[in-house]
C-alpha cells in the first residue's frame, strides 16, 4: 500500500529533516532524510500526488523529460514551488544558501522524470496524474 499526499492534505508541519549523513549517490556530500509525522502514520519520504496538463513526454539522455506549458498549469506549479521552499527553510539549513531544483525546473516548463518503465513518448492535453517522491535533500 501506498499513502500520498496532495495538495489538499499535506501540513508542513508535519515534515521532518534528519541529521545529515554521507550521501552514497554524490561524493562529499550529504544527505539530509525526510520524513513525514502523522498521528496516524508515519511515511519514509513525502509521496505527493498532483496532475498536469497540456504537456509532452520525451526522451532527455537515458531519462524523460516533461516539458508542459506553464500557464495551463499555475496553480500546481505554485504548490509545488511553496512545498520545496517551505522544506528548505527549516532550520536546520539557516547557514545555507539552498538551491531550489524544483522550482527551477518548473519555471522553465519541464520536470525530468525517473522511472523504471518505459513511457509512451506523447503529447497529452487532458489532465494525467503523477507521483513526485522527496526521500531527502543534498
Amino acid at each position: 500500500m501506498l499513502l500520498v499526499l496532495n495538495k489538499n492534505n499535506i501540513d508542513i508541519n508535519k515534515i521532518s529533516i534528519l541529521d545529515k549523513i554521507n550521501n552514497n549517490i554524490l561524493s562529499n556530500g550529504y544527505f539530509h532524510r525526510i520524513i513525514y509525522n502523522s498521528t496516524n502514520f508515519f511515511l519514509n519520504g513525502i509521496y505527493f500526488y498532483f496532475s498536469l496538463n497540456n504537456f509532452k513526454i520525451e526522451n532527455y539522455f537515458n531519462k524523460y523529460k516533461c516539458t508542459f506549458n506553464i500557464k495551463d498549469n499555475t496553480e500546481i506549479i505554485s504548490v509545488l514551488k511553496n512545498l520545496e521552499k517551505s522544506i528548505m527553510d527549516n532550520e536546520i539549513f539557516k547557514n545555507q544558501k539552498g538551491v531550489y531544483r524544483i522550482a527551477e525546473q518548473l519555471e522553465q516548463g519541464y520536470l525530468k522524470l525517473y522511472t523504471n518503465n518505459d513511457i509512451k513518448l506523447i503529447s497529452y492535453k487532458d489532465n494525467v496524474n503523477f507521483l513526485l517522491k522527496l526521500s531527502g535533500i543534498w
